[in-house]
C-alpha cells in the first residue's frame, strides 16, 4: 500500500504479487479468504494502473468469488473502486457513474478515513479523471480532517502532500488565483519542512519491510514523488521554482539568455468532452515526450497545470526558434485527431520570452511576459508561436 500511494505501481503489483503467494499457505480458512478478496482487489487497480485489463478483469473475477466471505465495509468499498477505475478505462460511463455515486457517498459518511487511505487516493483520481470538482473538494476537505497537524510521521507528511497537490488541482479547475497560489505557497512549505533526515528515515523504514531496496534508491523515489508531475513525468510548479535560480546562475556563467516559453495544447477541453479523458491523458503523454524529444539538453520541461507545459531553456535566439518550430511541427505531425481543430488533429499554442541572463531576472516575470506572448498566438488563429526579446 506504501508503494500505492506513491503512485509505483510497477512496485505495488510486485509486492501484491508476492503477498498473494504469502498469503495461500495462511491455514485459517475465512482470514484466507478475508485476505485474497482485498489482494485481488489491490491487483486489479494495479494492473488497471498499468494498461493490462484482461489481467486487471480477471483479478475482479477471482475477488468476486470471496465477495460472500467479506463482511468489512472498506473491503467492499476496495472491491467498488477496482470496479469503477475498470470501467472507466473501458469506457463503459453508465457502469463508472453507477459506481462511483455509491461509493462517494459512503466515503463522505466516514469518520475516519485513515486505514484506507489508499482507496481515498483511488476515488479522487476517478474524480478527476470524470472532472467532478465540487466531489473533489468534499474528498479534500474529509482527507484535510484525516491528516492532522503533525509531519514527523513520514506517511502523514505524504499525504498532506497529496492534499495540497489536489487543491491545486482544483482551485486551477475553478479559477480561484488567490486560492491556487496559497495552496502552491503551501505545498512548497511542506517540502521544505521535510528534511533529509526524514527521508533517511523514510528509507531506513522500507528497508525493513524490503531488503532488496537501497536507501538511495528510495530517496531518489521520494524526491521524484515531490518534483514530478505524476501523469508525464515532467516536472511540477515546485520544481520548475526550485530550478529557474541555477538555470539562471548558469546562463549567467555561460554568458548565454534565458528562455522560457508556455505552450498550450489547443481545443484540449473537447478532446476530453469527445473521446474521454483517458484520451485526453495520452494526448498529453505525447506532447510531452515530444516537448521533452526537442528541448533535450537545452533546458527543462514542467507540467505548468491541465493543458499548459512551461519549458526553460539556457540558449541562444536561433536555438529557441528552431526548437519552437520543430515542438509546432512534430506535434502537428503527431495526427492525433481532434475535430474542434482546423487543422482536424491536435496543435499547440507556443508563447516564448527571451531575456538577458541577469541576478535581477525573476521566474514569475518571465511567465507573465511569455504569458503575453501566448495571448497573441491564440488570438491569432493558434497553431504557432510568438518569440520575443524583453
Amino acid at each position: 500500500a506504501a508503494f500505492q500511494e506513491l503512485f509505483d505501481h510497477e512496485q505495488a503489483l510486485k509486492y501484491f504479487q508476492q503477498a498473494r503467494e504469502l498469503v495461500k499457505e495462511v491455514g485459517e480458512e475465512n482470514l484466507k479468504k478475508g485476505m485474497l478478496f482485498i489482494l485481488y482487489c489491490n491487483l486489479s487497480v494495479e494492473y488497471e494502473a498499468l494498461g493490462d485489463y484482461a489481467s486487471a478483469e480477471r483479478a475482479i473475477q477471482e475477488t468476486e468469488k470471496h465477495m460472500d466471505d467479506v463482511g468489512i465495509t472498506g473491503m467492499e468499498m476496495a472491491y467498488q473502486i477496482a470496479k469503477c477505475k475498470l470501467a472507466l478505462r473501458k469506457g463503459q460511463s453508465d457502469k463508472v457513474m453507477e459506481y462511483y455515486n455509491d461509493i462517494l457517498d459512503e466515503i463522505l459518511h466516514w469518520d475516519n478515513m485513515s486505514y484506507f487511505w489508499a482507496d481515498i487516493v483511488l476515488i479522487t483520481e476517478i474524480s478527476i479523471a470524470l472532472e467532478r470538482y465540487d466531489d473533489l473538494y468534499k474528498l479534500v476537505k474529509k482527507m484535510e480532517e484525516t491528516t492532522g497537524k503533525s509531519l514527523r510521521n513520514v506517511s502523514n507528511f505524504y499525504r498532506k502532500l497529496y492534499v495540497q497537490e489536489l487543491n491545486i488541482r482544483y482551485y486551477e479547475f475553478i479559477h480561484d488565483e488567490e486560492n491556487l497560489q496559497k495552496a502552491e505557497i503551501e505545498y512548497g512549505r511542506l517540502c521544505r519542512k521535510q528534511t533529509e533526515d526524514l527521508l533517511v528515515r523514510r528509507c531506513q523504514g522500507m528497508s525493513g519491510m524490503v531488503n532488496s531496496f537501497e536507501n538511495e534508491l528510495e530517496k531518489e523515489r521520494m524526491n521524484r514523488k515531490i518534483e514530478n508531475d505524476q501523469l508525464t513525468g515532467c516536472g511540477n510548479r515546485y520544481k520548475l521554482k526550485q530550478d529557474a535560480p541555477e538555470m539562471i546562475t548558469n546562463g549567467i556563467m555561460d554568458k548565454i539568455p534565458i528562455a522560457l516559453g508556455i505552450i498550450d495544447v489547443d481545443y484540449f477541453k473537447y478532446v476530453n468532452d469527445t473521446y474521454g479523458h483517458l484520451t485526453g491523458d495520452e494526448y498529453l503523454n505525447l506532447a510531452a515526450k515530444i516537448i521533452r524529444q526537442n528541448v533535450g539538453d537545452y533546458g527543462e520541461v514542467y507540467r505548468y497545470g491541465g493543458d499548459e507545459f512551461v519549458v526553460m531553456l539556457i540558449a541562444e535566439e536561433e536555438e529557441v526558434h528552431r526548437i519552437a518550430k520543430k515542438i509546432k511541427d512534430d506535434i502537428l505531425e503527431a495526427c492525433l485527431p481532434n475535430e474542434e481543430s482546423p487543422e482536424g488533429v491536435i496543435t499547440v499554442s507556443q508563447g516564448w520570452v527571451i531575456d538577458i541572463a541577469k541576478v535581477s531576472l525573476q521566474l514569475d516575470d518571465l511567465i507573465r511576459k511569455a504569458d503575453r506572448k501566448l495571448y497573441v498566438i491564440k488570438k491569432t488563429g493558434r497553431n504557432g508561436y510568438a518569440i520575443g526579446e524583453e
